[in-house]
């Protein structure tokens, strides 16, 4: 357990190390694909998934896993399109995921009104700038998106990293749309990328619960 975590936690300095010489590009343009060090970031979350699923081969580390891997795909390409469909997947992805670890409807309900208002309020910002092609994609995504936190909130027991990691995946993809729709400018990328990396890095690591619950069952 002990050399697992040890594995996850040189991965975890990797893929921070590779985000800060990211920023570092864009503040002092040091010709340094920023692209790569994205990708050396997605790859570490990918790995530290994998690992927690190696560890337990429990359903809410496979669909945690799978989703990630959806992510990577999502981080990997330039098509804005492929993109949106690649993210979708994820987050149904998660969904499944939260529905194997433990969901209260009850919870579920109770929280739909606050994620409902902050996304009636996003597509009313976004509407018109998004061209009209991209709209349904767009609308769908938000949909998805906000399930996907309405379900986090849903879970049962109580786990932390589950809701943080969906709530913070929710605000940076409010910065991505802003970036893509709104503002071109390279500030979004501050805000969007490291609360994006910090939800996917923590859905990686939330796998290992799966790791614990194996543990208080066996004799």
């Amino acid at each position: 357990m002990k050399n697992i975590l040890k594995f996850q936690l040189i991965l975890l300095i990797i893929a921070i190390i590779a985000l800060l010489i990211m920023f570092a590009n864009k503040l002092f343009e040091l010709h340094i694909r920023s692209k790569t060090m994205l990708m050396v970031a997605s790859t570490c979350f990918v790995l530290i998934s994998l690992i927690s699923f190696i560890g337990n081969k429990g359903k809410f580390s496979f669909f945690i896993f799978v989703g990630l891997i959806f992510c990577w795909f999502g981080d990997s390409i330039d098509n804005f399109l492929l993109t949106v469909i690649f993210f979708l997947f994820a987050h149904i992805c998660f969904i499944s995921a939260f529905i194997f670890y433990g969901i209260d409807k009850n919870k579920c309900l109770k929280s739909i009104p606050f994620i409902l208002l902050p996304s009636i309020i996003i597509t009313y910002w976004l509407y018109s700038y998004i061209p009209s092609f991209d709209l349904p994609f767009v609308i769908a995504y938000i949909i998805i998106i906000s399930a996907m936190v309405v379900f986090a909130f849903g879970t049962k027991p109580f786990y932390w990293i589950i809701i943080l990691s969906a709530i913070l995946f929710y605000i940076s993809d409010i910065f991505v749309a802003r970036w893509r729709f709104v503002d071109t400018s390279d500030i979004n990328a501050f805000f969007c990328y490291p609360l994006y990396y910090t939800s996917c890095l923590l859905f990686a690591f939330s796998g290992k619960k799966d790791i614990y619950c194996v543990k208080k069952i066996q004799p």
